[in-house]
Parts: structure tokens; C-alpha cells; sequence
């Protein structure tokens, strides 16, 4: 699965605004130079193709033959629609805005192509429930060496998905998750749950217990813990998700700890 159109662009948005430049991982890995070109990938995706969405509703009450605005015949027309001067000028000043992005997602898709071609782990994470090739290359670059994780658990933790500690009395008390860790993997995890659910029905049936007995939120961040248990498991045996089994399910359960 690749992020694009609406999908996780909020997420996206808030990881560049706190700073998402700022590295989150340690060094020691032969991928450690891919780390800032696979990034540059996911702003413009996060956004989407959307340029002016501001001025969309006022577009579409006349172009209403379109299913898709932004579709290949949708920006024939956009490039030629006569609009007032004003209009006329912002339109363009978008139009500009998506062929620059377009052109900086078409760059960095050939660069992760060529990059998931030469590296076994990100084909190997690529047989990962709803990663997909950018998915399986931003969180390959970003986790780096797995060695330096002892257990899935702090695979989680360095994606910020353990949930805040507070001490009073004595007693311990369990809050949100800290969001401290690399917002990339998380963002990348946190992505793949709803094609994962959507296309592997050992997950679905996984996410649908959850949710039936603590509720959607609390189903969808218990998938994303398993999912990165999934991805922690493969990149330290070095083998695939799925093997060549006459129970598909039972190669998945390979790779997942009991349920929660």
C-alpha cells in the first residue's frame, strides 16, 4: 500500500510540524543515507493531489462530468476552463503545486523501486499484511539494524506505542501512548492496519475481537502492535511473512504472539 489522496494526511501534517526532520534512530545501518529520501516520499503523498482544495466546491459545480478532477481528462479541462483573472491565476498557481508534487513522487517511487530491488529485508516485509513497497522502505530505513530491539515490545516503545506510566501512592496507572518514539514507523503501522484487516482474515478476526470486546480505537492500535510484531519477527529471522504452506493461516501464526 502506498499513503495517498486524504489517507493519513493528518498524521503526516502534524509529524512534519512538530519537526519531522529531526532523526529518531540510530546509526549502524548500510540504509542510514536512504532515510531522507524515503521521507521526502511521504509529505506530498500525505497531502495528496489535491491543489486549492479551498476552491474544489466552486470547480465542481461545473465540472460535474467528472468523476475524478484530478484524473487525466479532469486536468485537461482544469488547464483550459476559462475563469475570471484572479481565478484564473490561482488555479494555475495550484496546477503548478500538483506538477511539482507529482513530479516529486514519480522521483522518489523509481528511487524505492530501485532501493527494495537490491534489499532483501524490504521484499521480506513487503510479504507483511498491508505494507507495501514505501511502506516496507520507510520502516526498513527508519528501524535500521533489528538487533538493537530485543523484543517486539521495544520495537513498540521506539515507535511510541507503549502507553504513558504515571505513579501516585503506590499505584501505577496506565495512560495514552507517548507518541515519543519515530513517527515514521508509527505512521507507517498505523497505515497498513485498514488494507491489512482488509485483505488477511486472520488479522480482520484479530481486530474484530479486540473491537467487540474494548471498542474500535483500542482494536485498530492493538493491529498495529501485532503488525509490528509481524515486521519485528520477519526482519530477525530474515525469512518472509508467508511461506509455502497448505495453511496460510498457520504460516501467519508463526509470526504473532498470543492474542491480547
Amino acid at each position: 500500500m502506498v499513503p495517498g489522496g486524504r489517507g493519513g494526511g493528518g498524521a503526516a501534517r502534524s509529524a512534519l510540524a512538530r519537526g519531522a526532520g529531526r532523526p529518531h534512530r540510530c546509526g549502524g545501518s548500510a540504509l542510514d543515507g536512504w532515510s531522507t529520501t524515503v521521507r521526502g516520499g511521504v509529505s506530498p503523498r500525505a497531502w495528496g493531489p489535491r491543489p486549492g482544495a479551498d476552491r474544489q466546491h466552486g470547480i465542481r459545480e461545473v465540472a460535474t462530468e467528472f468523476s475524478d478532477l484530478f484524473g487525466q481528462a479532469g486536468l485537461a479541462w482544469l488547464r483550459t476552463v476559462a475563469l475570471p483573472g484572479p481565478e484564473r491565476a490561482l488555479l494555475d498557481r495550484d496546477l503548478q503545486l500538483f506538477d511539482e508534487l507529482h513530479a516529486r513522487v514519480t522521483e522518489t517511487d523509481r528511487a524505492v523501486r530501485q532501493l527494495v530491488a537490491q534489499d532483501p529485508a524490504m521484499q521480506q516485509v513487503r510479504t507483511v499484511p498491508g505494507f507495501g513497497r514505501f511502506f516496507a522502505a520507510l520502516v526498513v530505513t527508519e528501524i535500521g539494524t533489528i538487533a538493537r530491539f530485543r523484543s517486539p515490545e521495544k520495537l513498540w516503545g521506539y515507535a511510541g506505542l507503549v502507553p504513558s506510566v504515571q505513579a501516585s501512592g503506590g499505584k501505577l496507572f496506565h495512560g495514552r501512548f507517548t507518541k515519543q518514539g519515530n513517527q515514521w514507523v508509527r505512521w507507517a503501522a498505523v497505515e497498513a492496519v485498514r488494507p491489512a484487516i482488509v485483505h488477511d482474515a486472520e488479522l480482520r478476526r484479530y481486530y474484530d475481537r479486540v473491537r467487540v470486546r474494548r471498542g474500535r480505537n483500542p482494536a485498530k492500535i492493538a493491529t498495529v502492535r501485532r503488525l509490528l510484531a509481524i515486521v519485528y519477527h520477519v526482519l530477525r529471522d530474515g525469512r518472509a511473512c508467508y511461506q509455502r504452506s497448505p495453511c496460510p493461516r498457520a504460516a501467519l501464526s508463526y509470526f504473532l504472539p498470543a492474542a491480547g
